[in-house]
Parts: C-alpha cells; structure tokens; sequence
C-alpha cells in the first residue's frame, strides 16, 4: 500500500505546460466550504516527498491528508481564524494561499502555491491584495510569512509589495531548524 500511496502522490499533472494559444480566465476567491476538494486537491499537490525534508512532513502526515474527510475539510474552510484564497482557471483550481490568525492583529500567510504551468500567470499583487483586505475585514494589521532564502524571486516580489525582512525569533528557529532549510521571516503592516 505505502508503495501505491508514493507513486500516485509523485505524478502530478502540476508539470504540464501551457498551451500558448490556451485561452486563460484566471479569478481568485475566497474558498468556502463547499470549495473543499478544490481546496483538498491542491494541499495534496503541495505536500510533495521532496518537500517532506523542508517542512517536517512524515509519510503518515501524508495518508493523514489524503483520508481526511469531507466534513474534516469542510470545517477547515469554516474556521473563523484562518482563510482560503483559491485561483482558478476557468472551472479549473490552479493555486491556493491559506491565512491564519496567529492572536491579536498579526495573521501568519502560510501555504502558498500555483500549479506549475500556472506561476507567473497569477498576478501576485491581486493575490496579496486579497490577502490584505479580508485581513484587514478581520481586524488584523500585520502579516507575516517565512520565505526561503534561496527563493530569490518570491523575497524580491513581496519586498516590491512592501512586505520587509525581519529577524527571526527563537521560535522560529525551533519550527524551521537552520540545519534543514534558511528562512527569511518577512512582515508587512497594513
């Protein structure tokens, strides 16, 4: 079974190119709980085995995600401290970002990601402006995000949106080991 399990969750149609003469109809809106496979799908497209060193993840988190339930992710997308933005192509779900309150006014900006043949469609301004209105609908004022240094282009595209860098605290450095990957703490007040 954990042989099966690995393959099916290695392919993915996330690799694909677009077609130069493919029409896209890209629009982003807030995920609602009826949005819950879009919204399943594309986390499991995220959590990659690549990706398992850099964030902590174990196989088991892995089947823990694909057997979530229906109504699990349902009340995922109802919490009242954490928001879904999806982005669609048509009827198609392409990227997600997922928001998160972390107590008083500062909201964490967490999981973000675009299909691969999608990245650089998405405008990534629309996405943060997004982002920062229903934050700001919440009454927070600040988000922050961790980026990985070597991840040039997305330090430099949230640097040009405002967002500046910042130190990371001693939590950080416990959640994000410096042996496993360098972060970049960024926040931005709104």
């Amino acid at each position: 079974m954990k042989n099966n399990m690995e393959k099916s969750f290695v392919k993915s149609p996330d690799s694909q190119k677009i077609n130069p003469q493919e029409k896209m109809d890209i629009s982003m809106k807030m995920a609602t709980p009826e949005d819950w496979k879009a919204y399943r799908d594309l986390c499991l497209l995220t959590v990659r085995p690549d990706t398992s060193k850099i964030m902590g993840i174990t196989h088991e988190d892995v089947i823990d995600t694909r057997i979530r339930k229906a109504k699990e992710w349902r009340q995922d997308l109802s919490r009242k401290d954490k928001f879904v933005v999806l982005s669609w192509n048509g009827s198609e779900p392409i990227g997600m970002g997922v928001s998160e309150n972390q107590g008083g006014f500062t909201w964490i900006l967490g999981s973000f990601y675009v299909k691969e043949k999608f990245r650089g469609k998405i405008f990534p301004n629309k996405a943060l402006a997004v982002f920062s209105e229903e934050i700001k609908r919440r009454g927070g004022s600040r988000i922050v995000l961790a980026v990985a240094l070597n991840n040039k282009r997305a330090i430099d595209l949230y640097e040009k949106v405002g967002f500046r860098k910042i130190d990371p605290s001693p939590h950080d450095l416990v959640e994000f080991p410096p042996e496993v990957i360098k972060w970049q703490k960024m926040e931005l007040d709104l």
